[in-house]
């Protein structure tokens, strides 16, 4: 996982969504079976900052099936956090990456999977 340093000396645009990459990679480690530490994470803001970076990031399948991935994690089995994620647009989201991404099996795999949640 990279440094904080590291990810501040993100610069140009490549450096940017790979780093964006890292961190939503490094959410879905950090809350993959944890409770503790989705909890922390939620805490912080996790689930709105995945939402923001794949709206921002729309056109990165990477962004969107790591972001994708971590928010089922953090959302599945916590009804507080799905309503949180809902509020926060997780459903479009997952819809607009659906959409985009059609051809990348592991977006479509990671973003059904996020809507499944989103609508329980």
């Amino acid at each position: 996982m990279p440094s904080r340093l590291q990810w501040q000396r993100c610069a140009d645009t490549r450096q940017v969504r790979r780093c964006k990459r890292q961190r939503a990679a490094a959410l879905s480690i950090f809350t993959v079976n944890d409770a503790r530490c989705t909890s922390r994470a939620v805490d912080a803001g996790a689930i709105e900052a995945l939402v923001v970076a794949m709206h921002g990031h729309v056109g990165s399948a990477g962004v969107q099936e790591r972001a994708c991935t971590a928010l089922y994690f953090i959302i599945k089995g916590n009804d507080e956090n799905k309503l949180r994620a809902r509020n926060a647009g997780a459903k479009a989201s997952a819809e607009a990456a659906l959409k985009i991404h059609h051809a990348t099996e592991n977006v479509l795999t990671e973003a059904q999977d996020l809507l499944q949640q989103v609508q329980l």
